[in-house]
C-alpha cells in the first residue's frame, strides 16, 4: 500500500505525495472504496437533521436514493453527503480542456516516434458522421416500393466513398458494382442515410469473416460469391441470429 504517487493540486500548484492508494483494476480497490464510501454515508445520516432517504443504493461511486423534496431536503442531504466526503471542491474543467488535452496527447505521441494518424486514431472519443466511418461491414436495400433487393458487403473505405462507387460505372465496364447495375436497370434509387452499417472492424480477415456471416443470417439477394465461405457447421448458430431485413 506504501505506493508514493506524485499530483499537482491546481490551483495552488502544491505538489503532494499520496501514501496509500489501490492499483486501479485491483479487486481490492472496490472494496476499499465501499468501506470509506459507508463511513461517509454513516456520518452524513447522524448529522442529517431532515427526513433521511426512503432508500440508499449505492456500487462504488455510483447511487439510486429515493429523497423526500419537501423544502429543498432532498438537495440539502445531497448537500450534507459531498461535505462530508470532501467531493464538493469548486474546481471545473476549462472549456477549452479537452483542445488542450489532444495537443499534449499529439507531442506526447510524436517524441515516442508516432505518426500522425496514430493521434487520429487513439482520440477516437466523438462520434464520426456516418459518411465518414470506415472499416465497415454494410447493407444497402433498394428504397422502391415493391422491390426488396438487398446487398451486404465489406469495405476500408469510409462509407460515403463505397456508396460514390456503387452509383458509378467502372471505367472499363467489367467490374460494374452489383448495385450500379440493379439501379441502372430497374432506374431504382437509394439513399445513403438508409445505408445500415452493420458492423466495424479493422481487421481484413476479421471483416470478411464478419460480411460471410451477415450474408448467410440474411440472404441478399444481390450478392454473388463470398471471400469466405463459412463451413457449414455455422448454420444452426447463424439461423438463430435475428433478421434485421425482413422480407415477405
Amino acid at each position: 500500500m506504501q505506493l508514493p504517487v506524485k499530483f499537482r493540486s491546481h490551483p495552488s500548484e502544491r505538489f503532494y505525495k499520496q501514501r496509500h492508494v489501490c492499483t486501479m483494476g485491483s479487486p481490492l480497490s472496490p472494496f476499499v472504496v465501499n468501506l470509506f464510501n459507508q463511513l461517509f454515508e454513516n456520518a452524513a445520516l447522524q448529522s442529517y437533521s431532515g427526513i433521511p432517504p426512503a432508500h440508499w443504493l449505492r456500487y462504488i461511486d455510483d447511487t439510486w436514493a429515493k429523497i423526500q423534496n419537501d423544502q429543498g431536503s432532498g438537495r440539502q442531504f445531497s448537500e450534507d453527503v459531498r461535505v462530508q466526503t470532501g467531493h464538493h471542491t469548486d474546481q471545473y474543467l476549462q472549456l477549452d480542456v479537452k483542445h488542450k488535452e489532444q495537443q499534449h496527447l499529439k507531442s506526447a505521441l510524436g517524441l515516442c516516434g508516432y505518426e500522425n494518424w496514430t493521434f487520429h486514431k487513439v482520440c477516437h472519443k466523438d462520434k464520426l458522421p456516418r459518411d465518414k466511418i470506415s472499416n465497415i461491414v454494410y447493407a444497402v436495400q433498394c428504397e422502391y416500393t415493391d422491390c426488396h433487393d438487398l446487398y451486404i458487403d465489406e469495405t476500408k473505405q469510409t462509407s460515403a466513398k463505397r456508396m460514390y462507387q456503387h452509383r458509378r460505372a467502372s471505367a472499363s465496364g467489367c467490374w460494374d458494382s452489383v448495385v450500379f447495375s440493379h439501379l441502372d436497370r430497374t432506374k431504382h434509387t437509394f439513399k445513403n442515410q438508409y445505408v445500415v452499417i452493420l458492423d466495424c472492424e479493422h481487421g481484413w480477415f476479421e471483416r470478411g469473416v464478419k460480411e460471410a456471416v451477415y450474408v448467410k443470417s440474411e440472404e441478399p439477394s444481390l450478392n454473388g460469391g463470398l471471400r469466405y465461405d463459412l463451413a457449414g457447421a455455422y448454420n444452426f448458430v447463424i439461423g438463430k441470429i435475428p433478421k434485421k431485413f425482413p422480407r415477405p
